[in-house]
């Protein structure tokens, strides 16, 4: 009898939720100030939690990373690959667009991410983190 754990060989995608947050023609990013993709920019986003929904997981990723209250449209889910230490993990992020509940309302951020700012749409930057590549293609 091996002692191989079939079911750990398994390539299974982590669910991950990825929010775009569109204000006057540019796309929300952050920088993220840890692994995964320690100094890249990124969209809001990240892991779900057990038991969550998408929904669930894209109201309280955006609101822990931006201080934001958002409604959540959902697009589509995107394949892409998420690096922990020296590793590469298959991902599947489920992308939504937000609307947020009062645009007045100033973001926060928190530990995850170090700075933010709005780019345009169609710009082309080599520095956005893979996690957003497959995503990004939209705008």
């Amino acid at each position: 009898m091996s002692n191989k754990c079939e079911v750990c060989e398994f390539k299974n995608p982590k669910a991950t939720v990825t929010m775009a947050l569109i204000m006057n023609g540019k796309l929300l990013m952050v920088q993220r100030n840890e692994e995964p993709f320690k100094d890249k920019w990124d969209l809001v986003g990240g892991y779900m939690q057990d038991g969550e929904s998408t929904y669930e997981a894209a109201q309280r990723e955006f609101k822990e990373e931006t201080g934001l209250d958002g409604r959540f449209t959902f697009v589509d889910a995107f394949p892409g690959v998420a690096s922990w230490r020296g590793k590469e993990y298959p991902i599947l992020s489920n992308l939504f667009l937000v609307e947020l509940i009062d645009p007045q309302q100033k973001i926060i951020l928190d530990g995850e991410n170090k700075n933010y700012d709005f780019f345009p749409f169609f710009r082309k930057n080599t520095f956005f983190a893979a996690s957003c590549a497959n995503v990004t293609h939209l705008f």
